[in-house]
C-alpha cells in the first residue's frame, strides 16, 4: 500500500560503524593509498578503480582479451588493489571466456550454414529509439555542417548534443499537436541495412541476426530492415513518410519474386507498429492480404500492451533509469543543470509514438492490490493516496488531451467487429490508404487479427528480469504547483508475500521509489505474453483472432554473464535490447526464416504467465459481459 514504510537507503550488512563486508578487502589498499578512513568514506577506491579502468582502456586488445601482461605497468597502489581482489586471476578468466565464445560464435555460423538454407523473404521491423535518425533541413542552431549527420545514433549523436544540447533537443522535437516537424527543421530515419543494425561502432542491435541470416543465403533482395521515424505517431508515419505503403510494396516486391509469404519480426514497439501496419492495410489492400503476403509475424519482446517506463516519462520525466541516481536528482533537477526533469517531460510529450507504449487495457490488465493480476501494488502512490492505471491515464488526458500522444490511440478493451469482405470503399490507392488510416489501431484488445488463419504468430521474449511495475511519488514543491510530483528515491520496501499463499499475494518490493515485477527489464511479463497467451488463444475471446491463427509463446530466461566477461551479458542474455543479439533467439529465428519451425509450435513458458494471463482472461469476459447486458 501507500503507507509502506520505508527502507534503508544503505547497502545490506552496512554497521554501526560504517563499513560493510565488502568493503574488508580494501582496507589495507586504502591504508597503503593513503585513504584513511578505509570504506567509510568510498572516494579514494573509486579513483583508483577508475584510473585502473583508463589505464587498461588505453592498452591494446589482443581479440577482445586483456594483455595481462601489461598490468606490470599500472601503478603501486593499483597493483595492491588488483592482488587483493584477486582481478588478475579474473582477467585471465575472462579472456579464455571470450575466446570460448568467439569459437561457439564461429561454430553456430558454420552449423547453420550448413543446415539451414534461405526459404521466406524476411523483414525487419526496430523499436523505439532503435533506427538512427539524420538531419535533412538543419536549423539555424545546428549549422549546414550537419546536413544528412547522425542526430541519434552514431557519433556524430554526441558531438551534437555536448555542442548545444538545447539545440539538439530543438530538432528532436515535434509538434505536439500535429505530431509533424516543428518549423524550419527535417529529421528523417535512415535507411537500409546501417540504419539499425548498429546503434553506435561496437553497439549491435540488428547486426548479429543480420550476420546470422546472411550466413544461411539472405541478401538484400531477401532481407529487408524497414527503418522509421519512431518519433512519430503512427498515422503520421503514412501522411508524411507513406511508411505502411513502402512497407507493403517491399513484402508485395519480396514475395513476388521469391513465391514464398514474408516472415516479419518485429522488436519491441515494431510489434505494434506491424500491428498497426496489419490493421491498416487490410482496410487499405483488403482483409485477404495478410493471408496472402505473411507467413508468419515473431513479436520479439513485443510491448503489446505497452509497459510502466514511458508513465514516469510523461509524468514528470523520470523512470527507473533516473530514480536510481538518487540525491543527484536533486542535482539534475536544480537551476544548475541545463536539462531538467520538467523540460525532458516535455519534450517526450511531443513525440507521438509514446502514446502506443502507455499501458494498454486498464485495471483489468495491469490490476490493483484489491485485485491483482500480476503482483499485488498500486499503479502509482503519491503522497499516501493509491491512484490506479486508469486514474493515471485520465490524468495524462487531461493534461495532454490536445497531444498526438494521446489522441492517435485507443487503450480500452473492446469487443472488436468483424472484418469487411473487401477493402474500404474509397477504393485503392492513396484515397483508401488515406481512409484506412481513420480506422487503424495498434490496440490487440479493441482490434480483431486480420481473417489470416495460416499466419503463424511466435510471441518470443526474455524474462527473469525485475521490470518497473509500478512508482512512489512525493509530492511537488510549491514553486512547481503544475507538476504531478518526482519519484520518492527515498523510499524502500523489501519484496514481501501476504498470508494467502497464493501467487497473486506477491507484492514486489520498491527500490528508489521504483516497483519491480518479472519482464525483460523494459516490457513487465504481462505486456510480453498476455496477448499471446491469452487474448488470442481464449476460445470465449475468439472476436480478437476470429481465424484462429496458430500462436505459440517461447519464453528465454536471462542468463547474463559478469560484466567482466561481457559488458552486453553475453549469449543468453535476454534483457530487452540483448535479446536481439541472443544465441538461441538468433536461432530459433533463423529456423523460422528457412521454414524448419515445427520444434518451436510448442510452447515454452517458464514464468507465472499462465496464472496471470487467466486472471486478466476473467477480467475481460466480466467487461464483455457487462457491456452485453447494458446494451452497449
Amino acid at each position: 500500500s501507500c503507507s509502506s514504510r520505508l527502507g534503508s537507503c544503505l547497502p545490506a550488512g552496512v554497521g554501526a560503524a560504517g563499513r560493510s563486508p565488502w568493503c574488508e578487502p580494501l582496507a589495507g589498499v586504502m591504508d597503503k593509498a593513503g585513504a584513511g578512513r578505509g570504506c567509510r568514506h568510498p572516494y579514494t577506491w573509486i579513483v583508483l578503480l577508475s584510473a585502473i579502468g583508463i589505464q587498461l582502456g588505453r592498452e591494446r586488445l589482443l581479440d577482445g582479451g586483456l594483455l595481462l601482461e601489461e598490468l606490470e605497468a599500472l601503478p603501486d597502489p593499483a597493483l595492491v588493489l588488483l592482488q587483493r581482489l584477486n582481478l588478475t586471476h579474473q582477467l585471465q578468466s575472462v579472456k579464455q571466456a571470450l575466446e570460448e565464445r568467439r569459437e561457439q560464435a564461429m561454430s553456430i555460423r558454420h552449423q547453420l550454414k550448413g543446415k539451414l538454407r534461405a526459404k521466406h523473404p524476411a523483414v525487419l521491423i526496430p523499436g523505439i529509439i532503435s533506427c538512427g535518425l539524420e538531419v535533412w533541413r538543419p536549423g539555424e542552431c545546428l549549422g549546414e555542417d550537419y546536413f544528412r549527420e547522425r542526430l541519434w545514433g552514431g557519433v556524430k549523436m554526441a558531438h551534437a548534443v555536448l555542442r548545444n544540447i538545447t539545440c539538439w533537443l530543438h530538432h528532436m522535437s515535434l509538434d505536439p499537436r500535429t505530431g509533424g516537424d516543428p518549423p524550419d527543421v527535417a529529421v528523417r530515419a535512415a535507411e537500409g541495412f546501417s540504419g539499425a543494425d548498429y546503434f553506435i561502432p561496437g553497439y549491435w542491435l540488428w547486426g548479429k541476426l543480420i550476420e546470422g541470416a546472411a550466413a544461411i543465403g539472405y541478401d538484400p533482395n531477401t532481407l529487408h530492415l524497414a527503418c522509421y521515424d519512431w518519433r512519430l505517431p503512427y498515422s503520421a508515419l503514412e501522411r508524411r513518410d507513406r511508411y505502411f505503403t513502402r512497407l507493403r510494396a517491399n513484402i508485395e516486391l519480396m514475395v513476388e519474386s521469391t513465391g514464398e509469404k514474408a516472415v516479419v519480426v518485429a522488436h519491441s514497439m515494431g510489434a505494434n507498429v506491424f500491428l498497426y501496419f496489419m490493421q491498416w492495410v487490410s482496410r487499405a489492400a483488403g482483409p485477404d492480404w495478410v493471408a496472402a503476403h505473411v507467413h508468419a509475424f515473431v513479436p520479439l519482446g513485443g510491448a503489446m500492451l505497452g509497459a510502466v517506463g514511458p508513465v514516469g516519462a510523461l509524468l514528470s520525466g523520470e523512470m527507473q533509469a533516473s530514480a536510481i541516481l538518487g540525491p543527484l536528482n536533486r542535482l539534475i533537477d536544480s537551476s544548475m543543470s541545463l536539462v531538467n526533469y520538467t523540460q525532458v517531460r516535455d519534450f517526450l510529450r511531443t513525440w507521438g509514438s509514446m502514446g502506443s507504449l502507455l499501458p494498454v487495457g486498464g485495471d483489468a490488465v495491469w490490476g490493483s492490490t484489491d485485485a491483482p493480476t500480476d503482483a499485488r501494488v498500486t499503479f502509482v502512490c503519491r503522497a499516501g493516496h493509491s491512484h490506479s492505471v486508469d486514474w493515471i491515464m485520465r490524468l495524462l488526458q487531461k493534461e495532454m488531451g490536445n497531444h498526438s500522444v494521446m489522441t492517435e490511440y485507443s487503450f480500452g478493451i473492446e469487443v472488436p467487429p468483424p472484418w469487411p469482405e473487401r477493402a474500404t470503399d474509397a477504393g485503392a490507392g492513396v484515397a483508401a490508404a488515406a481512409e484506412a488510416l481513420r480506422t487503424a489501431s495498434s490496440n490487440p484488445l479493441a482490434t480483431a487479427l486480420p481473417p489470416a488463419p495460416d499466419m503463424r504468430i511466435f510471441c518470443l521474449y526474455g524474462t527473469g528480469v525485475q521490470t518497473e511495475r509500478a512508482y512512489h511519488y512525493a509530492n511537488a514543491s510549491e514553486e512547481e504547483p503544475n507538476r504531478f510530483g518526482m519519484i520518492d528515491y527515498r523510499h524502500h520496501v523489501e519484496a514481501s508475500h501476504s498470508g494467502s499463499g497464493h501467487e497473486d499475494a506477491h507484492v514486489p518490493g520498491y527500490s528508489s521509489g521504483v516497483a519491480s515485477t518479472d519482464g525483460d527489464g523494459t516490457v513487465p511479463l504481462v505486456s510480453l505474453g498476455y496477448t499471446c497467451i491469452g487474448a488470442w488463444r481464449e476460445e470465449s475471446l475468439r472476436a480478437f483472432n476470429p481465424s484462429r491463427a496458430p500462436v505459440h509463446v517461447r519464453e528465454y530466461v536471462d542468463q547474463q554473464l559478469h560484466i567482466w566477461e561481457d559488458p552486453r551479458g553475453g549469449p543468453a542474455a535476454a534483457t530487452h535490447v540483448e535479446v536481439l543479439g541472443n544465441r538461441e533467439v538468433t536461432t530459433d529465428i533463423l529456423h523460422i526464416f528457412a521454414g524448419d519451425d515445427a520444434y518451436l509450435r510448442e510452447d515454452r513458458v517458464n514464468s507465472r504467465l499462465p496464472a496471470i494471463a487467466k486472471r486478466v482472461t476473467a477480467n475481460i469476459k466480466k467487461k464483455f459481459d457487462a457491456a452485453a447486458a447494458g446494451g452497449q
